[in-house]
C-alpha cells in the first residue's frame, strides 16, 4: 500500500475520532436525549462530496539543505528518503512524509559576502557575473531537487527572497529602507532573464521547474541583515511579472509563475492587483504561511488574487523535519 492511499485513511480515522468526541461534549437537555444515553453515534461520511483541493503537501530547501545536502551519502540519503519516500519499509510504515512538491531557493549571493549575520541564511549564486553562470553553485540544494525527484515528487518551484546582489540596489540581498523593492527598474529585465536562464539550466537537468516565485513575503520590509529578502511594491511586483512572463512565452518554457509567498493574507486592500491579467500564472497562485483564519479571511475578503477554479495550496518553509537538524552541521 502507497504511504498516500494509508495517509489518506488514517486522516478519515482521525476525522471520525474527532467527531466523535465533538458530538458526545455536546449537551442535549431533551428527554429523548437520556433515554439514548449510551448509544453509539452514526457518523456518515461523504466521500463524494469533496469540500476543497490541496494541490500539493510541499516544503522548500530553505535554509538546511544547502549543508545536509554535502553530508556524507547514507545521511543525507536518510534525510532525503524521511521527506521525499512515498514507500513502506518491510514493517509496513512509511519511510517518508511523501511530500509532492519541493521548492529551491535560487540564491542572490550573499554567501560572498560577510554582511547577513545568520550564516546559515546566506546562498550562492548561480550568477557570476552578467550573462555568465556557475551551475555547479547551491550543491547541497542542487542533490536535494534531484533526490526529490528520483523518490517520486511531482512538482517543484523555484523562488526567490532577493534579486541576485548584482541587480540590488545597495548591492546586498536585503533591504536599506523596506519601502521598495531593493532593485532598479532598469534591471528587472536582468533578473527575469536571469530566471529564465535557472528554469532552462534545470530542464536541461532532468527537473523543470513547474513554477518561478519571484517574490518571496513582497509585505515584510525586511530591512534588518538576518537573511536574504527584498519588500515588492504592487506595482513593482506586476512590472517584473509582465516582463518574466514574455520571456518565458518566448523561449517556450511550461514553467507558470507564482507571483506571492506571502507570510500572512489578512490585509485590508489587495496585495495583488493588476497581476491577474497575466496569461502566465499558476492557478491558485498564492501561497500562505499564515493561519487557515488568515487565508479564509483573504478568500472571502477577496485581498488575495486567486484565479478560477481557486486552490489553496499551504506550502511549509523550512520543515520540521529539518528544523531538528538545524545547527548540527559538526556532526559530519
Amino acid at each position: 500500500m502507497k504511504l498516500t492511499t494509508r495517509i489518506f485513511w488514517w486522516r478519515c480515522v482521525a476525522g471520525v475520532i474527532w467527531t466523535t468526541i465533538l458530538l458526545s461534549s455536546c449537551k442535549n437537555d431533551s428527554p429523548a436525549a437520556d433515554d439514548r444515553e449510551g448509544a453509539e453515534n452514526k457518523i456518515v461520511i461523504a466521500f463524494n462530496d469533496r469540500k476543497q483541493v490541496i494541490q500539493n503537501f510541499g516544503a522548500s530547501d530553505a535554509w538546511t539543505c544547502q549543508f545536509v545536502g554535502q553530508w556524507p551519502d547514507a545521511k543525507r540519503e536518510q534525510v532525503a528518503d524521511w521527506l521525499f519516500s512515498q514507500e513502506l519499509d518491510e514493517n509496513g510504515r512509511p519511510k517518508g512524509i511523501g511530500l509532492s512538491l519541493w521548492r529551491f531557493n535560487i540564491g542572490a549571493g550573499s554567501a560572498t559576502q560577510d554582511n547577513i549575520s545568520d550564516e546559515w541564511r546566506r546562498t550562492e549564486s548561480f550568477l557570476i557575473s552578467q550573462g555568465n553562470y556557475d551551475w555547479n553553485k547551491q550543491a547541497g540544494q542542487q542533490w536535494f531537487i534531484h533526490a526529490a525527484k528520483e523518490r517520486g515528487v511531482s512538482k517543484f518551484l523555484g523562488f526567490t527572497n532577493s534579486p541576485p546582489i548584482q541587480f540590488t540596489k545597495n548591492g546586498k540581498a536585503y533591504s536599506s529602507n523596506g519601502e521598495e523593492a531593493n532593485i532598479a527598474p532598469e534591471h528587472y529585465l536582468d533578473f527575469s532573464k536571469f530566471l529564465v536562464d535557472v528554469a532552462k539550466n534545470f530542464e536541461s537537468n532532468g527537473v523543470p521547474l513547474d513554477y518561478i516565485s519571484p517574490f518571496n513575503e513582497p509585505q515584510w520590509d525586511w530591512t534588518g541583515n538576518g537573511q536574504e529578502g527584498t519588500p515588492f511594491r504592487n506595482t513593482e511586483i506586476y512590472a517584473v511579472t509582465k516582463i518574466l512572463d514574455s520571456l518565458l512565452a518566448k523561449e517556450g518554457i511550461t514553467t507558470k509563475i507564482q507571483p506571492g509567498d506571502f507570510f500572512a493574507l489578512a490585509f485590508d486592500k489587495p496585495i495583488i492587483q493588476e497581476v491577474e491579467f497575466v496569461p502566465g500564472l499558476a492557478p491558485g497562485a498564492t501561497v500562505g504561511h499564515g493561519t487557515i483564519d488568515d487565508v479564509v479571511y483573504a478568500r472571502d475578503n477577496k485581498v488575495a488574487f486567486v484565479p478560477e477554479p481557486a486552490s489553496w495550496a499551504m506550502l511549509a518553509g523550512g520543515i520540521g523535519l529539518l528544523f531538528l537538524l538545524r545547527g548540527r552541521k559538526r556532526l559530519v
